[in-house]
């Protein structure tokens, strides 16, 4: 099978990552060498931080309505849908995981963006409180640009959902998969892109720990999002 090359993608363009250091991914179930490693330059995770941050700045995604947001989150989750099984086998081949059960996180992607998009329109950005002193308005405001760390294992279940809710909620993103699991996260950009989602408003950086460090460091990141082992927690509170 073919696999996903391992892009940067920034402002909605996908570079090459052009950092290696020998490493490669391999098959579990035979140790066959598959594919090098890349890794994104530590330039190209602040030129993706400063996408992500003008995108939040200049408001082209919360700027729109929860509904509007969830109709290019319905057409990434049909993006999704028709790749399911193709997003499986890669799950698999980088976890190790057994296909009966990336079949079940591979078919379930989508769902997990409608449902997201659908608590956004029921909650919405402007919610009404009652008050004996008068009229009382809530505003739900995204932060900014929000760090999504993510796991080895359940690699696409572990992206989708991360930033299907920090999408739905009008925030933007920059995705780090894992160095050993990064093909999932790979095709979720490529279905970003494919949605209309505005330019700049998901982005992606490769890598390991040297990439992780410099992305939730950057005092433009507003949250952070990671799922992971404790020292990698530690870590990343001590940046």
């Amino acid at each position: 099978m073919t696999f996903p090359a391992l892009c940067t993608w920034i402002g909605g363009v996908a570079e090459e990552s052009p950092e290696a250091d020998g490493s490669w991914l391999h098959d579990p179930n035979t140790g066959e060498a598959l594919v090098p490693t890349a890794s994104s330059s530590l330039e190209q995770v602040d030129r993706a931080v400063s996408a992500a941050r003008r995108a939040h700045d200049d408001g082209r995604w919360r700027g729109l309505a929860p509904e509007e947001r969830a109709v290019r989150l319905g057409a990434l989750a049909a993006w999704l849908d028709d790749r399911a099984e193709e997003i499986a086998r890669l799950d698999a081949l980088n976890s190790g995981v057994p296909l009966a059960v990336t079949r079940l996180f591979g078919g379930a992607n989508g769902a997990t963006l409608r449902d997201a998009a659908r608590r956004a329109v029921v909650r919405g950005d402007v919610a009404e409180l009652p008050a004996e002193q008068g009229g009382v308005r809530l505003h739900r405001v995204p932060w900014g640009p929000t760090a999504l760390i993510l796991p080895w294992n359940a690699p696409s279940a572990m992206a989708v959902k991360k930033t299907a809710f920090a999408l739905a909620a009008g925030a933007t993103v920059v995705l780090k998969p894992s160095s050993f699991s990064p093909w999932s996260a790979q095709l979720l950009l490529e279905g970003v892109h494919e949605a209309g989602i505005p330019d700049g408003v998901v982005g992606l950086v490769q890598g390991g720990g040297g990439v992780g460090r410099a992305l939730v460091a950057d005092e433009r990141i507003a949250a952070i999002s990671m799922t992971g082992s404790t020292p990698t927690g530690r870590a990343i509170a001590a940046a």
